[in-house]
């Protein structure tokens, strides 16, 4: 999949593409660890632990679903050679 996105969208298969999808990915996980910890500290106070844990392990299998549906038409594309 990471190998489909640049190449589709018109950049070049070097190494200085793959720096800046580095990069990209770095800066996003950094901030999904600082989001992530803010927000569920806030609502571990605010709602307590056992309501916290139910809406991440919902959000967790609402993204399983939605991604794998993802991943499924990704496969598609690519199969067709698109």
């Amino acid at each position: 999949m990471h190998r489909l996105v640049p190449r589709d969208s018109g950049f070049e298969d070097t190494t200085s593409t793959y720096s800046m999808v580095a990069g990209v990915w770095m800066s996003v996980y950094s901030l999904g660890d600082f989001i992530g910890l803010s927000v569920g500290g806030v609502l571990l106070d605010t709602v307590g632990f056992e309501v916290t844990t139910t809406c991440s392990a919902g959000l967790c299998l609402y993204l399983e679903f939605a991604l794998d549906d993802g991943r499924a038409i990704l496969q598609t594309m690519s199969k067709r050679g698109r």
